[in-house]
């Protein structure tokens, strides 16, 4: 059998990139700081006699206008190598300056690969395995933006969404059965703004917020589409022709041809809004 013992490994501002898969994954770099020490393999495990405390640096993921997004900074905190490896238990991590771009170009690989049949082909994993699932006892997320424009959407062009994003998310479980989590989380999104798609940027947002904090359990939310608390500051709607853009025209496009529309309610214990205001000068309804 092979072993083998490093008593110190460091990694200080390594540059890491991948790049020219052909579209099947986004070019991506990013320099990392990785201290480790006692790093051990025995037995076809990997093992460490101390925390892993992982810092990665501008990160970027994909080029151009194909950019998915990119962050300033990630701290990664774990318990041993092996905690990690096996039991895929992360205590933290931190992300810091994570801009997020979301467009048909940032998303072509991962769209190509859903519509690839061998990639949704039957998993490898034989149905008497169950795989492990991975648990971040702790997220958060400050001076985050997300930016969605030119993305299209059940075939037809989406609206443009800019917005600011800190968060603070707890006991998340990631598995075979998907994403599970019953713990409170707090999301807060400032600086908020909807343009519906045929809308110019000369004209107002649609909708605009200046603050909305939301908590709630994930599990209540997925199950009953209900949240703990939502406080709203400032939103601001401006119901007009020229903010509904297409949304206008496909309205008065056919209306009797459209059937019923299933969509959940949404609910929410606590709900505290000040400083609205509401524009409505629209033909919509005409």
């Amino acid at each position: 059998p092979f072993d083998l013992l490093l008593h110190s490994l460091q990694l200080n501002r390594a540059e890491i990139s991948t790049s020219g898969f052909g579209g099947t994954l986004p070019d991506l770099s990013f320099e990392t700081t990785l201290p480790l020490q006692d790093l051990k393999f025995h037995d076809g495990k990997w093992s460490s006699g101390s925390p892993i405390e992982a810092v990665v640096e501008n990160v970027i993921v994909g080029t151009g206008k194909a950019q998915l997004l990119s962050a300033d900074r990630i701290e990664l905190s774990a318990g041993t190598l092996e905690t990690l490896l096996e039991e895929h238990v992360v205590p933290g991590i931190a992300l810091h300056g994570l801009d997020v771009l979301l467009t048909d170009a940032s998303l072509a690989s991962f769209r190509k690969n859903e519509d690839d049949p061998a990639t949704t082909a039957n998993p490898t994993t034989a149905p008497s395995e169950k795989a492990t699932p991975w648990t971040l006892d702790k997220v958060t997320l400050t001076d985050g933006k997300v930016l969605l424009r030119d993305l299209t959407l059940a075939g037809k062009a989406g609206p443009e969404l800019q917005a600011s994003v800190t968060a603070r998310l707890e006991d998340l479980h990631f598995g075979p059965e998907g994403f599970v989590s019953k713990a409170s989380q707090t999301i807060i999104v400032e600086n908020t703004k909807l343009r519906a798609p045929g809308a110019t940027t000369a004209t107002d947002p649609l909708l605009s917020i200046e603050r909305a904090e939301m908590v709630g359990r994930w599990s209540e939310f997925q199950k009953n589409s209900l949240l703990d608390r939502l406080v709203i500051r400032g939103p601001k709607i401006e119901f007009t022709d020229a903010t509904l853009g297409h949304w206008l025209q496909e309205e008065k496009a056919d209306p009797e041809t459209a059937g019923p529309v299933d969509r959940p309610v949404y609910k929410v214990t606590d709900l505290d809004v000040t400083g609205g205001r509401l524009v409505a000068d629209s033909s919509f309804s005409v």
